[in-house]
């Protein structure tokens, strides 16, 4: 066993094999490069088989040793590698609660989070990831599950659920530059784009034993292969595949066509299509494949068919493999698939003519092997320049090195149910009776409804707190009734607030007290709460209360607890209690001051997303989203749709 508190010490989060698991291939084939100058522990789930293949020096631990020893591997720097099915799931509640570097597989990875959540019974973790990365609309969304248990075919491949663990990584690598832009359109720069490996193992499969793997796995010498590799899936556009090779079969073209995967039927019948299609004779299913038979695959086929729309952000790895064996492949022109360079693939657009392209290139590929060798030839030049294991490992630890060691754990988990989370509070009994004693109101006002139904958390750890147009006197109770540190401390104006110093604030403060004049929501209560926003940390506790002014007009803005609630909600914050009345209690009666309605609003800030113009509070302006970052307010876009929320913000 490794010791613990290692200086090179480093924690993997990742299935291993025999796991049937493109990733947990991936990263053991990583293993020997990153051993060479780290001391590696690999975290596995509790009930994975036996790990096989692994060099004695790597220390293999389960998750439940990993947490009872938690505190100490805390010297080791973590990584993360995440994908779209059930094999990382076990990872999660570490990821969310202790940053590291994460590896995204899979961009999309709504399927990961609704295993976590709705397959485990919990609606209100889904529909808070929902309102987590979409804000008010993804929570309208997780409204309508759990009012009429409407989902939506579109949620798997629309809605890709990333937000969480895009923000808890210290940093993120991916493995094409359109998943980098849109980890960055959600405000996150940490982010190295690192290709997709070529497995070393392909030096083992010449293609000039074509015919001998023809020959190993029963397929005919004397015809032409295609093949398409991997699970079986609607997204890989199989049934358009077989719609145009029904129409080769039609003009007289002999072949084969390899699906060369595992199939999930209650997914996708390709056996239902396969019938349609009349090809029958024509198509074989092979089930899951074991790594040789993979590669003899691979090795027999005279074109690979790799297509995918939608794309849900991922690298192929049976693509790179297909690439370096100097394979021809057909792709569509679509997210990562796109930054290929010309030549060294046939790509394809994904419009109104895709199935008569794909029918023509087909054609014309299965008519010139030429042709088919020299992308194949172009394609395995390409991928031996920039995809070699130890040019892409070496990029690995260069952003494990510059990633930030962990110092505590996190205190905020994304996944877990909103009334989990950390906050206490003095009995309002106790708060009461202290104020009463406290020697500050025999010379000053009245304590505001926050205070007397004592809504404003107690201090927690080193939490940063901002008090936002309050008197002076509430730093005092601050800190004699509720453990807050002075250090902790910080009070601004509405006008500071308000201005450029607003940026030095940028997202410090776990606990936020804000003090408004209602007056203030009349002309734009979002553009308003958007400061707040920005001031607070993901998860931080908002107390914001209302006090009601008098107004010289009717607001512009309808102005009701009722609306400010939604206001909130547009802005990003969950809201926990809705409290209204005056502040009844005045322990320095000379004062002379009157009592003043107020309203009082705590919640938690979950989203940075923005409804900026919510219906139908904003009758008139057109319906924009704004996701909030360091560049200011004005970065809007038309929405009329969800999908607009999947684009990159420029």
């Amino acid at each position: 066993m490794h010791l613990f508190a290692n200086e090179h010490g480093l924690i993997v989060f990742c299935p291993l094999p025999p796991k049937p698991n493109g990733i947990a291939d991936y990263f053991a084939e990583q293993v020997p490069y990153l051993a060479k100058s780290h001391c590696l522990t690999v975290v596995i789930e509790d009930s994975h088989p036996e790990p096989l293949g692994m060099p004695g020096y790597v220390e293999i631990i389960r998750l439940t040793e990993y947490l009872a020893n938690r505190q100490r591997y805390l010297a080791y720097k973590h990584v993360y590698h995440v994908g779209n099915n059930s094999d990382t799931q076990y990872l999660l509640p570490v990821l969310l609660s202790t940053p590291g570097v994460v590896v995204i597989h899979d961009l999309n990875l709504h399927h990961l989070i609704d295993l976590t959540t709705l397959g485990k019974g919990n609606k209100s973790a889904y529909s808070a990831s929902l309102f987590h990365q979409y804000g008010r609309l993804g929570k309208i969304i997780g409204e309508q599950l759990d009012n009429q248990g409407w989902k939506g075919s579109f949620s798997p491949s629309e809605l890709e659920l990333n937000g969480s663990i895009i923000d808890s990584a210290s940093h993120i690598i991916v493995h094409s530059q359109y998943s980098a832009d849109r980890v960055m359109a959600r405000g996150k720069n940490n982010v190295s784009v690192i290709p997709h490996h070529l497995a070393p193992t392909i030096a083992s499969y010449p293609r000039k034993l074509k015919l001998d793997y023809r020959r190993a796995l029963g397929l005919p010498t004397d015809k032409l292969i295609f093949t398409s590799m991997g699970f079986i899936a609607k997204a890989k556009q199989i049934k358009a595949v077989l719609s145009s090779l029904r129409e080769l079969k039609l003009q007289g073209l002999d072949f084969v066509y390899v699906l060369a995967g595992q199939c999930k039927q209650y997914e996708y019948d390709v056996f239902q299509d396969i019938q349609a299609a009349g090809l029958s004779e024509n198509v074989i299913v092979t089930g899951f494949l074991s790594e040789h038979e993979f590669y003899q695959h691979l090795g027999a086929t005279d074109l690979i068919i790799n297509l995918r729309y939608p794309s849900g952000g991922e690298s192929s790895g049976t693509l790179t493999r297909a690439l370096g064996m100097g394979l021809c492949c057909v792709v569509v022109d679509i997210g990562p698939f796109a930054e290929l360079p010309d030549g060294v693939a046939v790509k394809l657009k994904y419009n109104d003519d895709f199935q008569h392209s794909l029918t023509e290139s087909l054609l014309s590929l299965a008519n010139n092997a030429d042709k088919r060798t020299a992308i194949g030839l172009a394609a395995k030049v390409w991928i031996e320049k920039t995809h070699r294991i130890d040019i892409t490992t070496k990029m690995y630890l260069n952003c494990i090195e510059a990633s930030e060691g962990l110092k505590s754990l996190g205190n905020v988990t994304f996944s877990e149910q909103l009334n989990q989370t950390s906050q206490y509070y003095l009995p309002k009994q106790s708060m009461c009776k202290q104020l009463t004693q406290h020697k500050i109101f025999e010379h000053n006002g009245r304590p505001g409804l926050a205070w007397t139904e004592s809504l404003i958390p107690l201090s927690c750890s080193n939490e940063s707190c901002l008090l936002v147009n309050f008197e002076s006197f509430d730093s005092r109770l601050l800190v004699d009734i509720l453990d807050y540190e002075e250090s902790q401390l910080t009070s601004i104006s509405i006008e500071q607030l308000f201005s450029e110093a607003y940026f030095e604030h940028w997202q410090q403060y776990q606990v936020v007290n804000a003090q408004f004049p209602l007056s203030l929501f009349a002309d734009d209560p979002i553009y308003l709460l958007c400061f707040l926003n920005g001031v607070c940390t993901l998860g931080a506790k908002l107390v914001l209360t209302v006090t009601l002014d008098l107004m010289d007009s009717e607001p512009a803005i309808l102005s009701t607890p009722q609306a400010i609630t939604e206001y909130l909600s547009a802005s990003g914050f969950v809201v926990e209690q809705v409290v209204t009345g005056e502040q009844d209690i005045d322990f320095n009666l000379a004062s002379g001051i009157e009592p003043q309605a107020q309203w009082c609003f705590t919640g938690l800030l979950w989203s940075r997303m923005i409804d900026r113009f919510p219906k139908p509070f904003y009758p008139v302006a057109d319906s924009q989203c704004l996701l909030l970052n360091r560049n200011g307010f004005d970065k809007l876009v038309p929405m009329t749709a969800i999908d607009y929320l999947l684009e990159p913000i420029s």
